[in-house]
């Protein structure tokens, strides 16, 4: 069993507990007297749409350099510039 203390006044362990899935763990929260006062079903899925999430927003942040990175050269500078010139009767 290993545990961790914190500074909240409890101590986490985890203990090799038979679960219904063999990826699911099974957490229980110690206070400092040993008694286990509550336990929390960790599932193996935990923290996925978390993962989602970061690689879809590192995918945005890398399209958005490439695209300060393409509109500032100058050929798409004055192209762009060009088209709303047009645009306003200029």
């Amino acid at each position: 069993m290993s545990t961790n203390h914190h500074n909240s006044g409890v101590v986490l362990s985890s203990e090799a507990v038979p679960t219904p899935h063999p990826v699911d763990a099974l957490a229980y929260v110690h206070n400092f007297d040993g008694q286990r006062s509550s336990a929390v079903n960790l599932s193996a899925e935990e923290g996925i749409a978390t993962a989602e999430f970061s690689i879809v927003t590192l995918a945005a942040v890398g399209f958005a350099g490439l695209l300060v990175t393409i509109l500032a050269s100058g050929e798409v500078r004055e192209m762009l510039l060009g088209m709303v010139r047009s645009a306003l009767g200029g």
